[in-house]
């Protein structure tokens, strides 16, 4: 990683970060888990976290929230996990810095809607929160090289 001479980001670089970004909703909302292989780097570190009164927890409701230290680990969590739900991932345009001459950050707003596929009314959430991410080109493509996300909003 070398220093980038400007923080400003092309809008080239900035719709093929979206389109990735796009991508991920996408994938996780239809289960498409092969996908991931377009998205993000095979050692993608990936961080969920909570916020509860601004303060960042590794705990909700006494539930640790996963962390992954690989694409893979992260693909085979959520396969299992969100098998039997139906989710609608929903991001902002974002904010885009350069960090290095192939290193881009990006900040995206979520909102989310799920629940169970069997249950039209009981354990349905919507959730919100902010994606910190960071995109690397790799022979001129950009892949996700790793997410915090902090999940600030939470509703049952």
């Amino acid at each position: 990683m070398t220093s980038a001479k400007t923080t400003t980001v092309s809008p080239e670089i900035i719709e093929a970060i979206r389109s990735k970004k796009t991508l991920y909703c996408r994938a996780v909302d239809t289960k498409s888990w092969a996908e991931f292989e377009r998205i993000a780097l095979p050692n993608a570190t990936l961080v969920y976290k909570n916020s509860v009164n601004g303060l960042t927890t590794d705990a909700s409701d006494g539930t640790n929230l996963p962390s992954f230290n690989s694409r893979d680990d992260f693909v085979a969590f959520f396969k299992k996990a969100f098998e039997p739900l139906q989710t609608i991932h929903m991001v902002n345009s974002g904010s885009f810095e350069r960090i290095s001459d192939d290193e881009v950050k990006a900040v995206f707003a979520l909102v989310t809607h799920g629940g169970p596929t069997c249950d039209s009314k009981n354990g349905h959430v919507t959730a919100g929160g902010y994606y910190n991410e960071v995109y690397k080109n790799v022979d001129g493509e950009w892949f996700l090289k790793s997410i915090e996300f902090e999940k600030v909003y939470n509703r049952v």
